[in-house]
């Protein structure tokens, strides 16, 4: 069998299995875990939450059958994030990145390219994973700003989903980032979800984030230096999708005056945006058959 015919079949049965999986959750809870065009049982908390969710916003079309990526502006709203020294909120940073990563994203004439959130807006982090997958995202990114009690601390790190986190400081960030949103993990933590099926899918889909994230570390070495990248893995609840690769960038550290004047820089921001257009080329031109991601 040919690598592409190989690759859709194996996007293909990925796709099935995280279709069967979302079967089997309770009633209640399918509502937020459906693909787009799903129907839910009219209960009052199906009904709850359909009405809540939004949807992502289309920033760009791009050709027809090109991969949808869906950069998430991390916080919002009444969540604020860590706030710098001189009072500047992670939440307003974030929508500047993550508005400056569509666009790069964009300019490449080869995505299709969304945003889970393009105004001060709060959305939980179960949701804005379940608005990627309902619009049929081949890629997630989510976009932070760290903090730490040590002002020196500095640099960019590309996180993926890991639930034995590389050291403490890593553990503790994605227990501080989950704990905005008190909402069950749909995914991860519904026992009627079969092992098996889940483990299936999340083997691809955690081999492909693994492959954009080092594609993106790699990508943003050049492009922001002399300043550090590293690659970490965490348990961040937004990461948690069995069928769609994704990875949170901690773009730089509020608590450091250095790491804050360039998050506030445009170009700065334009810098990493292009690295982050680089990597997701990179990415699926290695995957083509697959590009079209869930529920396509």
């Amino acid at each position: 069998m040919g690598s592409a015919r190989l690759a859709h079949k194996t996007g293909s049965v990925l796709r099935a299995v995280a279709l069967a999986a979302a079967a089997m959750l309770p009633t209640f809870l399918l509502a937020s875990a459906l693909l787009a065009g799903g129907t839910p049982a009219p209960d009052e908390a199906s009904m709850a939450i359909r009405t809540r969710r939004p949807r992502a916003v289309l920033i760009a079309t791009g050709p027809e059958g090109a991969p949808l990526v869906v950069v998430d502006a991390g916080h919002g709203g009444h969540d604020q994030g860590a706030v710098a020294a001189d009072g500047t909120p992670e939440k307003q940073l974030t929508l500047a990145i993550a508005q400056d990563v569509a666009a790069a994203l964009a300019r490449t004439g080869r995505l299709r390219v969304a945003m889970t959130r393009t105004d001060d807006e709060a959305v939980d982090l179960t949701e804005r994973r379940e608005i990627a997958r309902a619009a049929g995202a081949a890629l997630l990114l989510s976009i932070h700003c760290d903090s730490a009690p040590n002002r020196r601390a500095r640099g960019v790190t590309v996180y993926t989903l890991s639930d034995q986190p590389v050291d403490d400081a890593a553990a503790a960030l994605a227990v501080r980032e989950n704990r905005v949103d008190g909402g069950a993990d749909l995914l991860a933590e519904t026992s009627d979800v079969p092992a098996i099926l889940l483990d299936l899918a999340r083997r691809q889909t955690a081999a492909d984030a693994a492959s954009f994230a080092g594609l993106l570390a790699r990508a943003l070495v050049p492009a922001l230096a002399p300043r550090q990248v590293f690659l970490r893995g965490a348990g961040f609840r937004v990461l948690r999708a069995p069928d769609l690769p994704a990875a949170l960038l901690e773009t730089g550290y509020l608590t450091n005056d250095g790491d804050l004047a360039l998050l506030k820089s445009a170009n700065y921001r334009r810098a990493l945006a292009d690295g982050v257009a680089r990597a997701a080329q990179a990415f699926f031109a290695r995957r083509p058959a697959q590009a079209g991601g869930v529920g396509r």
